[in-house]
This record gives C-alpha cells, structure tokens and sequence, in this order.
C-alpha cells in the first residue's frame, strides 16, 4: 500500500508554507494583478514541483490548482489584453507539469501520463483555462457597458444642464435688454422698463435656482413662473402679437411641461432677436394619448443676417431627443417654424 505522510518533513513544511503564501498573494490579486498573478504563479510552480518530489506520498488533485484559472479571470476583467495574453501562455505552458499530469504506475512508482491520458487531462486544463479566461472577458465586458451607460447618462445630464440654463438666461437677458432699449429710446417709460426689468432679473434668478435646487434631489419640475399665459402676456408687452392655442399639459410629466416651456420660450425669444416688428406668432400645443405637438410659427422681417439656430435650438433638439422627442425648426424669408413631438411620461 501507498504510504501517506504522518509525520512533519521538509516536503511538508514547505507544502503548508505554499499554502499559507497562497493566502496574502490570493487576497492582494486584485490590487496589482501583474505582479501579484506573477507571485502567485510563481507559488504554484513550486507547490507543484514540491508535490511532485512527493508523489506518490500525496495523491489526488488538490485544490491548490484553483489558483492557476483564477489568476487568469483576475487577469481578464481588469488588465490589458497584453498582460492577460502573457499570464494565459503562461499558465497553459505550466499547465505540462501540473500534478495532475502525473499518475501513480506502480506502488512506489509515478510516471507521467501515456499518449491517450496526457491529451485528455491537457486539454481538461486547458478548457478549464479558456474558460476562466472567456469568463473574466465576460465581466470585463459587462463593466465596460456598465460604465459607458454611466457616462452616456452623465452627458445627457450635462446636456440638460447646459440647455436648462441657456434658456433660462437668454430668455430673461433678451427680454431685459428689450425694455433697457425701450426705456433708453423713450425715457417717458423709464420707469415701467425698470419695473419689467426687475421682474424678468427676479424670475430669471428664481428659474437658475430652481435649476440649481433641482440637481440635488431626485426629479424635476417645471419652475413655478412655467406659466404659459404669463409668458404670452411678458412678450405681449414686447409688441409680440401671439395666437396661441394650447392644449391642458397637466397630464403629463413635469420634464415634458417644463420641455414644451422652453420650446415655446425659445421660439419667442428668438422671435425678438432675429426678426422685425411687427412680429406676430402663432403657438398650438396639442396632446394625444402617446405625447404633445406643439407648433410655434413667428412672423417678421430678419433683422439679422445671423443664422436664426445657434446654441438655443441645438440644445432643444438635444434636449427632445433625450426625452424621447422631436425637433425641427424652419426658416424661410418672413416665417420661422418649430414644431416638436414629446412623449407624454418619461420612462
């Protein structure tokens, strides 16, 4: 019979001393995986060559062997493809003189494995390998997705952000600088310039805050001064002509209200920038069961030869499709259109 070790020899101590070793270099793998997958390889190597100085005293597979196959799952969802190429070679070529490679022939004999065992348990390691490997690709994968998603959601935010504040600015600066001009041309109305200015700068700085508030709690709503017919009745008082007809939004999503807000608002004010009075604006907002069709139409002479889009429509556009929307703007000698499409409730 096989004769098992009983009592402590070097062989032993430095099988439990391996072992041990495995202990710290396992649990520090993820903080350097190069050089701790090297140490770790490099404790298996001599765990094997002791185990086969052994044989037969130890039979079995232990589970020491383990390590090799988590060394390369480590490897592959965190490092690049170069050091996981290295540590799999690495570990495929030391995989010819893994224990179980070897087999007991005869009491007190061991020899290695014949042409038709050797294939088998080679490619058994081998498998075991690819696999840890095509796992840990798996996970990284998963990661990288994870990741990518988080900084789509990140630019989206920040895409939001910039629009939000855009439009918020440039709607209250242009009416602001609607009534200085006013009541620099008619110093008559001085006096009610600056009463409109100080209320457009007091909404404006209420609307920023309201921005500022919103991204340090969990949703959104439409600011309190999101009153479409207040609106109508601020660029009333600019000389716009507004026919508006618009639809309850109540029923929807605070986001998409506060969306179709800043359509509107935007239209108008670029109504006022870019063209001429008189200036007349047609404004609809209809609702269906799936979302909201507005449709904002100015009519005036260009007053600039600038281009009528410029940041404000981009971040619109941007702003639709992130919610799931439409946007398109037209302009065509004295007619500026934008229509948009929201849905309803956002997932």
């Amino acid at each position: 019979m096989v004769d098992f070790i009983t009592t402590p020899t070097p062989l032993s101590a430095v099988l439990m001393a391996c072992a041990l070793a495995f202990i710290p270099a396992l649990l520090f793998l993820h903080r350097n995986v190069p050089w701790m997958a090297a140490l770790n390889l490099g404790i298996l190597g001599v765990w094997a060559l002791v185990c086969l100085i052994a044989f037969p005293a130890n039979l079995g597979v232990p589970p020491q062997l383990i390590v090799a196959p988590w060394v390369i799952f480590s490897a592959a969802r965190t490092e690049s493809s170069l050091v996981v190429r290295n540590i799999f070679i690495a570990c495929l070529a030391g995989s010819l003189l893994s224990p179980a490679m070897w087999k007991v022939a005869d009491i007190g004999r061991v020899e290695y494995r014949g042409l038709i065992d050797a294939p088998l348990m080679l490619l058994v390691h081998w498998l075991i390998a690819l696999t840890a490997l095509l796992l840990g690709w798996a996970v990284k994968s998963r990661k990288e997705a994870q990741l990518a998603q988080v900084m789509r959601e990140r630019e989206r935010e920040r895409t939001l952000i910039a629009a939000e504040i855009h439009d918020v600015l440039a709607h209250s600066l242009t009416l602001i600088r609607m009534q200085a001009a006013a009541g620099m041309a008619v110093p008559s109305t001085a006096n009610d310039a600056l009463t409109t200015i100080h209320s457009v700068a007091g909404e404006g700085i209420a609307e920023v805050r309201s921005i500022i508030h919103a991204l340090g709690s969990n949703g959104i709503s439409a600011p309190e001064s999101a009153n479409l017919d207040d609106l109508f009745q601020r660029f009333r008082e600019q000389g716009l002509e507004i026919t508006a007809s618009v639809a309850d939004l109540s029923t929807t999503s605070p986001i998409t209200q506060l969306a179709a807000y800043r359509i509107i608002t935007e239209s108008l004010t670029n109504a006022l920038k870019h063209q001429r009075p008189p200036i007349s604006a047609d404004v609809t907002a209809n609702t269906d069961p799936r979302g909201i069709s507005i449709t904002c139409t100015t009519h005036g002479d260009s007053a600039s030869t600038s281009a009528h889009g410029g940041f404000g429509l981009v971040g619109l556009s941007e702003r639709c499709a992130a919610l799931g929307g439409t946007l398109t703007h037209n302009f065509a000698h004295k007619h500026a259109t934008i229509t948009a499409w929201l849905p309803k409730e956002q997932p």
